[in-house]
């Protein structure tokens, strides 16, 4: 039989381990998915290529930042970063030159601080090259945090996304 010290020792660790799994599980979220998206385009510089690199974002999470990862040596471009309300419910990837919009989104406002997700929506990058070359981008740093049925879980996720625009 145990003594009562190597009892206490015995639970304490128990407790340590299942709080530093509790705080792992609550700052390393996973509601975005983990896959990339491919996707290369061709395109004229100063025009626009719209991509949608998650097709389905989950509704509730409050952004507190989206930050594209673009290698250093990538050409000069601008890169914004959209939440899209999808046409028809459609989650497939869409890819669109037009410059357009209105041909994938039925909506579209800025992926920005503060801003919580609704259902029907995804994540759009608008890639515009600013001079030739190659504009490579290879993923979406978003920090977030989930609403009270996941415990307001709070967190950095590194989606990865495979979007090159080549302006020869």
């Amino acid at each position: 039989m145990l003594s009562d010290h190597r009892r206490i020792a015995v639970l304490g660790l128990v407790v340590v381990t299942v709080l530093a799994l509790a705080v792992s599980w609550w700052t390393q979220p996973t509601a975005l998915p983990g896959d990339a998206e491919r996707v290369a385009q061709r395109a004229a510089v100063d025009s626009t290529v719209d991509v949608v690199v998650v097709p389905s974002v989950p509704p509730g999470l409050t952004l507190r930042s989206v930050e594209p990862d673009l290698p250093a040596g990538t050409t000069r471009a601008d890169v914004q970063v959209l939440l899209c309300g999808r046409l028809d419910g459609d989650a497939s990837v869409e890819v669109s030159t037009a410059g357009d919009l209105t041909a994938i989104c039925s909506t579209a406002r800025p992926a920005k601080a503060g801003t919580r997700t609704r259902p029907d929506e995804s994540l759009l990058v608008r890639v515009t090259p600013r001079a030739r070359g190659d504009v490579e981008l290879r993923g979406l740093r978003v920090r977030y945090t989930r609403d009270a049925r996941h415990l307001w879980q709070t967190g950095t996720q590194l989606v990865p996304v495979a979007v090159r625009v080549i302006t020869p």
